[in-house]
């Protein structure tokens, strides 16, 4: 009895350790991101937003004009406007902590329905938060560009909580929870409310695994019917037919499966690679085997095979969506959340493969195992952390946003409806936007800018 009671206080001394470092690691990491904020500047689509909302009546208006002629992200839509009509051509202070906030709550919620209570989801909820902010694609994007984060990056908070939710409702285990349900309904129709990407994961993967949890109550059908009509609202509305109408993409089976099969196999290859080399360490390795057992107990062994199936596919899907409707190969924000869920599932994954093939059962030397461990870690620390500590430590995130300052203040004291030249950016940050415009005039985002400040047009100075 007594080495009983040793070995679990030894177990929870080795939690709460792993518990500060995974705390360390998110604030780190963290305060690295928001060091950065301060150098964001309004760009690209930003000036579109900022013309269009100043054009338009009212927020019915806007909200209208842009449910019929782009896509029926109303929940993006929606942020769009408040945020643009108060900031104007400005940068919110707020933006970034926003978001930060926003993909963590996300993360720790989503990880508390797959991985249920205790210190151990809420660790693997900061560790999959720290690694995702280390291999995301396109950090710029997803952390700094409004007009891309209020489609992409905010939907992360309500999509782990439509998860949690799905999860408790199956813990009652046909009890009637209202409360969960409701906010899993509400949860469901945000989720749904913003990029259509999330959209049509949210309502298969959450509600099948709140039916494989919990069959016999009858309330799962009210989430999930609400995920399925925030689904069909945001493909279905006019707003993505015009977009796919005027971009002019003929439909190529061939390219589509093409797309699909290539890149789908370019990023889940490396992905899963680098997954298992960072948990050949055993330590590592028993602590996830242990968080994949209590996942596993918590949505069946039914729902954490077809769990296992939707992660490994979903990458496919994305690809073949966006090389059907753009013509496009899917990148940075468009994968992300792809990447976000293979991440935060790893656990899971890892002991449906192991009961299916023998392979964890090669041995393997123990030195050479952690070699292999540490350069797992050493590439999931050279994706972006170089970027956001080099656009600090270089000066050119600072350099960048002077020379932002200087086009606005070239734009603002600019005679209405002049041509103006605008100095161009010789170093540009990794991390953060910039605004992109051309020497071309014409290009869009000369355009826009153009718009946003009320001149004729403006072109970098060559």
């Amino acid at each position: 009895m007594s080495s009983n009671i040793k070995s679990g206080s030894l177990r929870k001394t080795g939690q709460i350790n792993l518990l500060i470092c995974a705390v360390i690691c998110t604030a780190v990491i963290s305060t690295l991101i928001l060091m950065l904020a301060p150098y964001i500047v309004p760009v690209d689509d930003d000036y579109c937003f900022v013309a269009y909302v100043r054009d338009k009546e009212s927020f019915l208006d806007f909200f209208l004009y842009w449910e019929t002629t782009w896509s029926g992200r109303w929940l993006g839509t929606t942020i769009r406007y408040f945020y643009f009509n108060h900031v104007g051509t400005e940068a919110s202070p707020w933006l970034v902590p926003t978001l930060l906030i926003s993909i963590l709550l996300g993360t720790i919620f989503l990880t508390r329905g797959l991985y249920g209570k205790g210190r151990n989801s809420l660790i693997a909820g900061l560790l999959a938060t720290s690694i995702f902010f280390l291999v995301m694609g396109k950090p710029a994007e997803m952390l700094y560009w409004p007009t891309a984060a209020f489609v992409y990056t905010i939907g992360y908070l309500p999509f782990g909580l439509f998860i949690f939710c799905c999860a408790a409702i199956g813990e009652k285990k046909g009890k009637s929870d209202s409360g969960f349900v409701l906010l899993g309904a509400l949860s469901a129709l945000m989720a749904t409310g913003v990029s259509e990407i999330q959209s049509v994961v949210l309502p298969v993967v959450g509600v099948a695994l709140l039916f494989c949890a919990t069959a016999k109550y009858r309330g799962w059908w009210v989430v999930g019917t609400a995920a399925f009509v925030g689904l069909g609202f945001n493909v279905l509305v006019p707003g993505g037919h015009e977009r796919k109408l005027r971009g002019g993409v003929d439909f190529d089976l061939l390219d589509v499966t093409s797309d699909m099969v290539v890149y789908g196999l370019r990023f889940v290859i490396p992905l899963y690679l680098i997954l298992v080399l960072v948990t050949l360490h055993p330590s590592i390795r028993q602590w996830i085997a242990e968080l994949g057992e209590q996942g596993i107990r918590r949505i069946t062994r039914r729902g954490a095979h077809f769990l296992t199936f939707s992660v490994f596919t979903y990458p496919f899907l994305v690809y073949a969506v966006i090389s059907l409707s753009q013509g496009a190969v899917a990148s940075g924000r468009t994968i992300n959340l792809a990447l976000f869920l293979c991440i935060t599932t790893w656990p899971i994954v890892l002991i449906v493969v192991k009961d299916r093939w023998s392979w964890h059962r090669l041995s393997i030397p123990f030195l050479i195992r952690n070699v292999l461990s540490a350069l797992g870690f050493v590439a999931v620390l050279t994706m972006n952390l170089p970027g956001y500590i080099s656009d600090l430590v270089t000066g050119r995130a600072a350099d960048a946003m002077e020379i932002a300052h200087t086009r606005d203040h070239l734009l603002e004291n600019a005679p209405n409806y002049t041509q103006v030249l605008l100095p161009p950016i010789p170093d540009p940050p990794r991390s953060i936007m910039i605004n992109q415009i051309t020497t071309d005039p014409e290009n869009w985002i000369n355009v826009c800018t153009a718009l946003a400040w009320k001149v004729k047009s403006v072109r970098l100075d060559p």
